[in-house]
């Protein structure tokens, strides 16, 4: 128990409430006692940090390449990177493993572009990958002056690579990775296109390479 002395003014030994009273050199002081900090661990609580953590680090490496330009503008009360956390955190499994098929890259309106590809094979020792794809201006709500959007992720290296085309109408465009690629490296590549002048962009679409010798 504490004991206060001389009054509320005066010094006091020992604890009263969330106060420690002492004194230094014949000086009374007092301290609070610190805050209980709660760090639960239960297993549902530690797999959701997991998954959080996964998709956090994750979309850290797009941030300005491809979150800012096609998600911040639709986020609500929210920034694009905590949107884009929000919508693919279900695609971490409490291990941290990511399906990368199923993310969610892009949400929108607007018509994506058709058809193509990966253009060649990628082997090991090259650090470009090149995708295609056909005009579809003039097809539903499709511009000419559209932007496409490439990013690429490669899963064992945990490396990004973006690039943006000038427009819609280009029909091909190639991300620059820093680092060369090697055998059973495995690359997710993403497609999105946006309007000009940023009001709308398109759902993304996917394809997966497997570097080989």
């Amino acid at each position: 128990m504490g004991v206060i002395k001389r009054g509320i003014l005066g010094g006091f030994s020992n604890k009263v409430a969330n106060v420690v009273g002492s004194s230094w050199k014949g000086i009374a002081y007092m301290r609070a006692m610190p805050l209980s900090v709660a760090n639960p661990r239960t297993v549902g609580q530690i797999n959701q940090r997991t998954k959080f953590g996964t998709i956090s680090a994750f979309a850290s490496g797009i941030v300005g390449g491809w979150i800012q330009p096609l998600w911040n503008r639709f986020a609500v009360q929210a920034s694009g990177f905590n949107d884009f956390v929000r919508v693919n955190l279900e695609f971490v499994d409490t291990d941290g493993e990511v399906s990368y098929s199923l993310l969610s890259m892009s949400r929108g309106k607007l018509l994506n572009i058709a058809g193509g590809g990966i253009m060649g094979a990628p082997a090991a020792g090259d650090s470009t990958i090149a995708r295609n794809w056909s005009n579809n201006t003039g097809t539903g709500n499709a511009l000419a002056s559209d932007r496409v959007h490439l990013v690429a992720y490669n899963v064992e290296q945990k490396k990004w690579s973006t690039a943006v085309s000038g427009q819609r109408t280009n029909t091909q465009l190639t991300v620059q990775f820093e680092d060369d690629f090697v055998s059973g490296d495995v690359i997710y590549t993403y497609m999105a296109t946006r309007r000009l002048d940023g009001t709308m962009v398109s759902n993304s679409i996917d394809n997966t390479i497997t570097i080989v010798d």
